[in-house]
């Protein structure tokens, strides 16, 4: 009774130590937490701090699994119980960087709260425009200036969940089994009828995730707020927002041109494509005769 007691007790701790991720990922931090003490001792503290933050970029690597703040965290308050830094080294870099953390929270919280303005207002562009080159070319230009304003990576979750939810509604019309928890991953309960559609529906929303994402990275980076390290640039620099813009504007101004033409001629959306592919068809014919 006590051994099963025991067992219990050790289970539920194991269920609470970082919450519902997979077991083998709570055991790799466990195992990185008790390895790095006798490194420390045996490899240096140099040699050490290289292991930690490698362990830290795999924490990162694997955000899908849990989220980085408490694994990292454990590293950070393993670094300073070791003595690889002191209190006063990390204060220093948490005031270096409130500037990103304060455009990270107020802006996302900002986002959060315009969440179904914007819903609303990219679903009227999108469901408003039938030609597939005006449509990626508004996404474009929509996307971009949204993010040169706003967190551009807090406007590309937008679109992504805006995707997901086009992607759901979809689903649920077409499937054979309604929507309902625990659907195969496959295509098994989806009509043959309807499945070369879906095909199409998922490349259009691909289409549209890359356009929004190209068209997020060309919009932040032409001004303060569009990107958290244009706030460290800013800072260091002492340029204010249009001081910013300006400065840079020789080189994102063209970066965004070029981008928008791009989006609108790439992935058979207009005539560059369309070359390209004649002369494919013309070379595929050539070599046959």
């Amino acid at each position: 009774m006590t051994t099963a007691t025991a067992n219990h007790q050790q289970a539920s701790l194991m269920d609470l130590f970082l919450g519902p991720t997979p077991m083998w990922y709570k055991q790799a931090v466990i195992a990185a937490l008790v390895l790095n003490v006798p490194a420390y001792f045996i490899l240096g503290p140099l040699v050490t701090s290289w292991i930690i933050l490698f362990e830290f970029i795999f924490t990162l690597a694997m955000a899908l699994k849990c989220f980085p703040l408490q694994p990292g965290g454990l590293l950070a308050l393993q670094v300073l119980a070791l003595g690889l830094t002191d209190t006063y080294h990390v204060y220093e870099e948490v005031l270096h960087g409130l500037p990103v953390i304060l455009l990270v929270i107020f802006m996302v919280a900002g986002v959060h709260f315009l969440r179904e303005m914007l819903f609303k207002f990219i679903n009227k562009v999108l469901l408003g425009i039938k030609s597939r080159v005006l449509m990626n070319f508004a996404t474009v230009v929509v996307v971009a200036i949204l993010s040169a304003f706003l967190d551009a990576l807090t406007i590309l979750a937008v679109l992504i969940a805006l995707a997901t939810t086009f992607y759901l509604v979809y689903e649920r019309v077409i499937t054979k089994a309604g929507h309902e928890p625990g659907l195969p991953s496959d295509d098994s309960h989806i009509d043959e009828i309807h499945l070369q559609d879906l095909e199409d529906f998922r490349g259009y929303l691909r289409g549209l995730l890359m356009h929004g994402a190209v068209a997020t990275a060309i919009g932040g980076v032409s001004t303060l707020v569009g990107e958290p390290e244009n706030i460290v640039i800013g800072a260091h620099t002492g340029w204010d927002f249009v001081t910013f813009f300006l400065v840079n504007a020789p080189a994102t101004m063209p970066t965004l041109v070029s981008g928008l033409i791009m989006c609108s001629c790439w992935r058979g959306f207009g005539p560059l494509v369309s070359f390209l592919a004649m002369a494919l068809n013309y070379q595929k014919t050539y070599e046959l005769c």
